[in-house]
């Protein structure tokens, strides 16, 4: 199916403020619209030749952000089995799972950094606990941080992340 401009334009919007959200460069959202339009239009994976033509990146580019989503988990790569013969496969990649699985992947980065954020809390307290305020202040800070990681880790979504 081959989708209208201005849905592709609303589209790579949204994959914008979703590589926001997953601490991704913005440029990466292209590449997720396009494998996103796919899955659902065809249900089929795209090569990184097909995504560059889509994205209007070079195929260098295109690799780079391929890269950076395979090592995040957001997406995978899959030798194209209707390949034959010697030589390299190309690698057909895809989003599995629907959009929910993404924004679940961003609520475990930020249960993930404020846990980062609570060690260097723990860190600072015992070097300057004996200071009145410094220590008043990061306990103070270390009890926020600890509430957040509460609320983050009583959600559904994240009850097996840990």
């Amino acid at each position: 199916m081959d989708y209208s401009p201005k849905v592709k334009s609303a589209v790579i919007r949204l994959f914008e403020k979703l590589a926001r959200w997953l601490a991704l460069s913005e440029n990466a959202a292209p590449a997720l619209a396009a494998l996103f339009l796919e899955k659902y239009s065809t249900g089929r994976r795209l090569s990184s030749e097909e995504i560059s033509q889509r994205t209007g990146y070079s195929r260098a580019s295109t690799g780079m952000i391929l890269s950076q989503l395979l090592v995040s988990g957001i997406i995978t790569g899959e030798r194209d089995p209707s390949q034959v013969g010697r030589g390299r496969k190309r690698i057909l990649y895809g989003i599995d799972g629907d959009v929910s699985r993404l924004f679940g992947t961003g609520m475990i980065r930020m249960l993930e950094q404020l846990k980062s954020i609570r060690r260097e809390i723990l860190a600072l307290l015992q070097v300057h606990e004996n200071k009145e305020t410094v220590g008043h202040l990061l306990n103070d800070l270390r009890e926020n941080v600890d509430e957040s990681i509460k609320c983050l880790a009583s959600l559904p979504m994240l009850a097996e992340h840990d």
